[in-house]
């Protein structure tokens, strides 16, 4: 992923592992629908990918499931990062998709 979104943007930030299978991506001077459109691209080159940790063991599918937000005036990193949760939520709840958080 850290290749991917490095041509994605080139900011040069690897993403951070917030929990178990969640991971955080600041994309700095970036609008919610520029952001969007980076979150799909590499959920687009994730789908279908196939995964096998070892050659014995039958390969499984990756898909990526993307929440998005936009930082709010006087809005801090708490309220963002809640906004970007909310939306994950919402992709994970169909998979394999992109969602904006509310706000």
């Amino acid at each position: 992923m850290r290749a991917r979104r490095g041509r994605q943007r080139g900011t040069g930030r690897p993403p951070r592992r917030t929990s178990g299978d969640e991971f955080l991506v600041v994309f700095p001077e970036t609008t919610l629908k520029e952001g969007l459109a980076v979150a799909e691209r590499i959920r687009a080159q994730v789908d279908g990918t196939r995964f096998a940790v070892r050659a014995d063991i039958r390969a499984i599918q990756l898909s990526v499931s993307v929440g998005v937000a936009e930082a709010q005036p006087r809005e801090g990193v708490t309220a963002l990062v809640s906004r970007a949760d909310q939306g994950l939520h919402r992709a994970k709840a169909v998979r394999n998709r992109v969602h904006a958080g509310a706000g």
